[in-house]
């Protein structure tokens, strides 16, 4: 079981767990972190856009906690609150991100606090 501090502004905060295929694993995660100046919890809020820009993880609310492997978006997978038994799909390097804007920089910069993820490998 490893705990892992989650950074708002920190596009890929790095678990240093490296995963293969096949493996599983249990996530939870709490605590505050902000978007500006809007409070969320690791289950985010809903907003249609910011400024006509969306979240990286398309249809999945603003800050919440997802994941992905080898800082690749196209490996990302939603977590929120709580997540049991998720098989991964391949090998990687596994990072946790507050799902923000993709335009990923500028938007970033505005965020701050942190939530606090428990990682715990289940087989």
């Amino acid at each position: 079981m490893k705990t892992i501090k989650v950074i708002s502004k920190i596009r890929f905060n790095d678990t240093v767990i490296d995963v293969a295929a096949g493996e599983k694993y249990d996530f939870c995660a709490n605590g505050t972190w902000w978007d500006l100046f809007i409070p969320s919890g690791p289950n985010g809020f809903m907003l249609k856009s910011i400024m006509g820009t969306f979240p990286v993880v398309k249809g999945v609310p603003y800050f919440k906690l997802c994941g992905c492997l080898d800082k690749d978006y196209d490996t990302a997978f939603v977590i929120g609150r709580k997540l049991l038994n998720y098989e991964f799909k391949q090998n990687g390097r596994l990072y946790l991100f507050a799902n923000d804007s993709i335009d990923k920089d500028k938007y970033y910069k505005n965020n701050r606090g942190s939530i606090k993820a428990i990682i715990r490998k289940v087989k």
